[in-house]
């Protein structure tokens, strides 16, 4: 089974914010790492998944709400950056240069 995901479309959105759940993702695009910090009230970790252009899941993880992220081993591509913190979920196109 794989799990298939329809991201929204999105042109280069880097920062996104609602009151409760504030996230900044950068440098966007990169090589080798993202850097993803986040401001998320009464919650100290968060779930991301790491969607590919297809759809397909290709990473997930329970982690900090402050991140760095590896890509080195991904190729270079379009990807999509999941984040979820309760209730609340943010997505991001990412760019791997």
């Amino acid at each position: 089974f794989v799990a298939k995901y329809n991201p929204p479309v999105v042109s280069s959105i880097e920062n996104a914010e609602d009151g409760e759940f504030n996230v900044s993702v950068y440098p966007n695009p990169t090589s080798s790492i993202f850097n993803f910090q986040s401001s998320i009230f009464n919650s100290n970790r968060i779930e991301i998944k790491i969607y590919n252009v297809t759809g397909e899941v290709i990473y997930k993880e329970e982690m900090p709400i402050n991140y760095l992220l590896h890509t080195a081993n991904y190729p270079a591509g379009i990807y999509f950056l999941q984040i979820t913190a309760g209730t609340n979920t943010k997505v991001f196109k990412l760019v791997k240069e």
